[in-house]
């Protein structure tokens, strides 16, 4: 799964340049779909993740347990793909341009 979850970055990423090299609002709009559908994909890959989450060892003192490298890799493609969706949401409204700006 979290194969699946690198493959998918990368795909997001392509996505991204073929944006910044024909900057038009259509393709840009078809971008925040395809955006949308890999977040809710890699939502779909941390709810149904079968392994083990949690690491073996356990702080005392700070009470955390942290996620398993696995876990983690499907979990922060998840959360830098929901912030790259609202940047780009932002960025079609006009709100903030940072995703864009190099173009």
């Amino acid at each position: 799964m979290s194969l699946i979850s690198i493959v998918l970055d990368l795909i997001a990423l392509g996505a991204y340049y073929l944006q910044l090299q024909i900057p038009t609002l259509s393709l840009r709009v078809m971008g925040i779909f395809f955006q949308a559908l890999i977040v809710i994909i890699t939502l779909v890959l941390v709810i149904t993740y079968k392994g083990r989450r949690f690491g073996r060892f356990y702080d005392y003192d700070g009470h955390a347990r942290p996620f398993t490298i696995r876990f983690a890799i499907i979990f922060v493609s998840f959360l830098i793909n929901g912030l790259v969706l609202v940047l780009y949401i932002f960025s079609i409204t006009g709100r903030n341009t940072l995703i864009f700006s190099g173009s």
